[in-house]
């Protein structure tokens, strides 16, 4: 496959906006070989925009790394390595059409000895090749890698009996692929437009979940966070009622009368008219600004108020988790309470019937007593939740 490209690139630029040297020998195939597929397995990415469909490599590492980032603070899935720009982080330089990624795996040296380090995407297997970015693809193209840990396409998940999850699906044998194909230039994209989820989005995820009621744990909560604050000004509910054109629910109502906004253990409580960053209409605002304008999926992406039927959040914790009801009933009194995850666009969430604002707060005081939280429990090391008011030094 001989190299007939004759590209040039403004190198220190690239690496300017990449935040690092780079190696030398991504820097010839960049120059020199058409961009496409080894093998229908691995992809170089291009150092600079080349279409209006293309990512440089600078834009395509930060996206991946930001959704890594995003994931892992979930703590949902923990990598075996940190993520660039942390000191010895994986720096994503092309595609494995498992799919997956390949990272550089950086460290303080000359980045000419770098290994290389590939995943899936489901990144439940990561391997690491001890060569150049050169001499892998080289394995790769000579059909000596060993793909075992990837599968192509269509996948199954089979869980066995310690609840561990396993991906199989059919096995890629590189010989049997071309050498390299290089990429045709795709149609123009399809413009897309912002779409509004579902208004009954709750109602359709909450429905196959039971018809469990939420109870007002007040009570219990009450015993918990200790004796509430002196002086704590009583909310003119009607005026908020009024101005968001629905009511709140009444253990929520009775919370903020009794206690204020403030934090709870890890969680943030906002209340309407709040100051300093605890201004429950401010959060209302905030959190719709997040996807207002954004090309949403009905399936998966929630609607936020003001949206119908939207997600009406209350607080977050510091972790970065938005917590709020799921209002899938005309009663707010019956609404859920949903946690939703630490991503830009505000997609994956963690719901469960039945849990009213009280009894979470119930819940995420009592971490040792419940077998997981909506959402990540605390640190025990943090100690027993208490509740801190707001503005209280």
């Amino acid at each position: 496959m001989p190299a007939r490209e004759h590209r040039s690139f403004d190198w220190a630029a690239i690496e300017g906006e990449v935040g690092s040297r780079l190696p030398a020998d991504y820097k010839l195939v960049a120059e020199s070989f058409p961009y496409g597929w080894f093998r229908r397995f691995v992809r170089v990415q291009p150092p600079e925009r080349l279409s209006d469909y293309e990512e440089p490599l600078s834009e395509f590492a930060s996206g991946q790394l930001e959704a890594l980032r995003e994931w892992r603070a979930t703590g949902e899935v923990s990598f075996p390595y940190p993520l660039f720009p942390e000191p010895g982080g994986v720096l994503p330089w092309g595609h494995i059409r498992s799919p997956g990624l390949a990272f550089w795996l950086t460290g303080p040296g000359d980045p000419d000895g770098w290994p290389v380090v590939v995943s899936p995407e489901e990144f439940e297997y990561w391997d690491r090749f001890d060569g150049s970015m050169c001499d892998f693809l080289t394995e790769v193209v000579a059909a000596r890698y060993d793909t075992s840990g990837f599968f192509d396409g269509p996948y199954h998940t089979v869980t066995g009996e310690s609840g561990k999850r396993h991906i199989t699906g059919q096995p890629i044998v590189l010989a049997e692929r071309p050498l390299f194909e290089p990429d045709s230039v795709p149609p123009p994209p399809v413009p897309q437009v912002p779409r509004a989820p579902r208004a009954d989005f709750w109602l359709i995820k909450l429905q196959p979940l039971g018809g469990r009621k939420p109870v007002n744990e007040m009570a219990t909560l009450r015993a918990l966070a200790g004796p509430p604050p002196a002086g704590v000004a009583q909310v003119d509910w009607a005026s908020v009622h009024a101005r968001l054109g629905f009511r709140l629910p009444a253990d929520y109502r009775e919370f903020i009368d009794t206690y204020g906004p403030g934090t709870f253990g890890d969680i943030q409580i906002m209340a309407p008219g709040a100051s300093r960053g605890m201004d429950l209409f401010a959060l209302l605002e905030r959190k719709y600004s997040q996807v207002r304008g954004l090309v949403r999926d009905d399936r998966v992406d929630p609607p936020f108020c003001p949206e119908p039927g939207g997600t009406v959040s209350w607080g977050e914790t510091t972790g970065g988790w938005t917590c709020g009801w799921a209002p899938a009933s005309p009663d707010p009194d019956e609404w859920t309470v949903v946690a939703i995850m630490p991503t830009r666009n505000l997609r994956g969430f963690s719901l469960r019937p039945g849990l009213s604002f009280t009894s979470m707060l119930t819940e995420h005081a009592e971490q040792d007593l419940v077998d997981h939280g909506l959402v990540p429990l605390r640190d025990p090391a943090a100690g027993p939740a208490t509740f801190t008011p707001h503005g209280a030094t």
